[in-house]
């Protein structure tokens, strides 16, 4: 063999295995850089919803300082599952956040298109939208129920003033107006949100396409349709994860605005779980109901997923 042959391979396997070990050496460099934030992770989310898990089986107690736990099998999933309160609160849960993420995601698109099309002030417009997002959930449904409220409320002064009507609407003191006024306020809130991603998916699609479909005629309808929506379509569809799993959560904008009335007819799972816990002092039920809405997230989360992997893989075709 050649000497010079040999050498050049000797020196390439060196290279190579030095490399591998550069490698192992940092990514035993990454797993210890991350083991805090996974301690962190697995304190504060995996360890409750175990715990809840197991708490969810049992009659618990609270004597002495210290928890009494009862084993009962299923006997709370069977109460649970049979409550009008839970099927209620199941209906309302997932009513509010179809049509909440529905109008928030079809006007934060909206608002992202106008943006995309704005040549100056698209900064500064942006920062104000920002505003509603920025703001802490209980300071906004305060300022909705100041807005809204029958007596003295903003909007009941306008519609008075413009004779639109001649007495003050109990927006939150019916069914349907209280619906109606949650999903206005935690539109208001969280299509900012919506409008960023989006927008960002907006800034990413290639300007020539456009100028291509105005050469051959086609007018702003055709081209949002044709263009815009099918490639920013990645964009709404994670935007829209983000606001299920978030809407289907709701507790503090509800809590402030309606308190779950009126009557019962807004009250949310999570609203239930804080009843269960905290009015009853019924610890295994409460544990019962988180254990469900978690699962219900969970199947949603990964459904959503699985959506999202398809519209890419059919995206890269």
């Amino acid at each position: 063999m050649n000497p010079s042959r040999t050498s050049t391979l000797g020196t390439a396997l060196r290279s190579r295995s030095k490399r591998g070990s550069i490698t192992r050496r940092s990514a035993r460099l990454g797993y210890c850089m991350s083991a805090p934030a996974f301690a962190v992770i697995v304190l504060v989310t995996l360890a409750p919803i175990v715990l809840a898990t197991v708490m969810s089986f049992a009659h618990v107690s609270v004597s002495a300082g210290a928890l009494t736990f009862n084993w009962i099998g299923v006997a709370n999933y069977a109460t649970v599952a049979t409550s009008s309160s839970m099927q209620h609160a199941l209906l309302f849960t997932t009513a509010f956040t179809v049509v909440s993420v529905a109008v928030g995601l079809f006007f934060g698109t909206a608002v992202a298109l106008v943006l995309d099309e704005m040549s100056y002030g698209r900064a500064l417009v942006l920062a104000f939208l920002l505003l509603p997002y920025s703001m802490i959930t209980v300071i906004v449904a305060e300022l909705w129920d100041y807005i809204l409220n029958g007596v003295y409320g903003i909007a009941n002064y306008v519609l008075l003033s413009l004779h639109i009507t001649n007495q003050p609407i109990t927006f939150l003191g019916t069914t349907n107006g209280a619906f109606i006024s949650i999903v206005i306020a935690d539109t208001w809130k969280t299509m900012p949100f919506v409008t960023l991603i989006v927008l960002a998916g907006l800034q990413m699609i290639d300007r020539e396409l456009y100028a291509a479909a105005r050469i051959d005629g086609a007018s702003w309808l055709v081209r949002v349709m044709k263009i815009t929506l099918p490639l920013v379509k990645s964009a709404m569809l994670t935007a829209a994860i983000f606001r299920i799993l978030q809407a289907f959560g709701v507790f503090d904008l509800i809590f402030i605005l309606t308190g779950g009335g009126p009557g019962s007819s807004t009250v949310p799972v999570a609203m239930l779980v804080y009843n269960a816990l905290f009015e009853d002092f019924d610890i295994g039920t409460a544990a019962t109901i988180s254990t469900i809405a978690t699962l219900i997230v969970l199947i949603t989360a990964l459904a959503s997923l699985r959506v999202f992997r398809l519209q890419a893989s059919e995206g890269d075709k």
